[in-house]
């Protein structure tokens, strides 16, 4: 709440998602429109924000189809979180091998609301396997709320600027 600089609020945010609940990494996908795609666009890792510019995120596939992955579709529908309680025994996805590298074993994808519709999701990334408590749901739930907050007021800045420059 005291960041003053919105491109800093969203690694912020992601740091505080990631410290609250113990976990390994974050990260942020958002919701392309009515496309059926959710394109990656930040995530926290070693204690530090990667972006969908970084060049291994770009090799790897920074969007992906809504249906290519569990259950992305189902938090999409009914706006609840899921958990992937352990991802070498779940279906192959496109960033599988990356995670499994890292040792992340449990995911726990949050979606991000707005005005009651999903906007993206949240995967809260662990290196081991984890069940999560009602209570650290709801934290990660409102975390993730928070982060949308962020994403939209960096957005609004940086829309900001190039209609400044424009003129």
């Amino acid at each position: 709440a005291r960041e003053s600089a919105p491109d800093r609020l969203v690694e912020h945010v992601l740091r505080t998602i990631t410290g609250q609940l113990g976990a390994y990494s974050s990260s942020v996908w958002r919701r392309e429109g009515v496309s059926g795609l959710l394109a990656f666009e930040f995530a926290f890792e070693r204690g530090r924000l990667v972006t969908k510019a970084d060049e291994v995120i770009a090799k790897i596939s920074p969007t992906l189809n809504v249906e290519d992955v569990w259950p992305w579709s189902e938090i999409l529908r009914t706006g609840k979180p899921s958990v992937l309680e352990d991802i070498r025994e779940g279906p192959d996805f496109p960033w599988r091998a990356r995670l499994q590298a890292q040792g992340v074993v449990t995911i726990l994808i949050v979606p991000m609301l707005i005005a009651g519709q999903v906007a993206g999701v949240i995967g809260i990334r662990f290196i081991q396997r984890r069940q999560f408590r009602a209570e650290e749901m709801e934290l990660a739930q409102a975390l993730a709320n928070q982060a949308m907050l962020a994403i939209q007021r960096s957005e609004e800045r940086r829309v900001g600027k190039e209609c400044r420059s424009r003129w």
